[in-house]
């Protein structure tokens, strides 16, 4: 029998939280995190899969950008 997944409770609560909220805004406007997001809802995920999908991606972005040191560049963004 299948059960429904459930999130991670792994880690700091408000971490967690404040990345999640990061992540409403960031499908809207980041090119990267929208395009995950869009592609799992057209799949008919639900919302929250979705959701935490683009968090765990805006995640992985500022993971990037933290180690690389280099400002973030959108995909496409020629460096310098």
């Amino acid at each position: 029998m299948h059960k429904k997944s459930r999130i991670s409770k792994r880690g700091s609560n408000e971490i967690r939280k404040r990345l999640y909220e990061a992540t409403l805004s960031a499908a809207r406007f980041n090119l990267e995190v929208r395009e995950i997001y869009r592609r799992l809802k057209e799949r008919g995920k639900p919302e929250k899969v979705a959701r935490i999908a683009a968090a765990r991606k805006l995640l992985l972005i500022a993971h990037a950008i933290y180690k690389s040191g280099e400002p973030y560049r959108t995909p496409g963004e020629a460096s310098t």
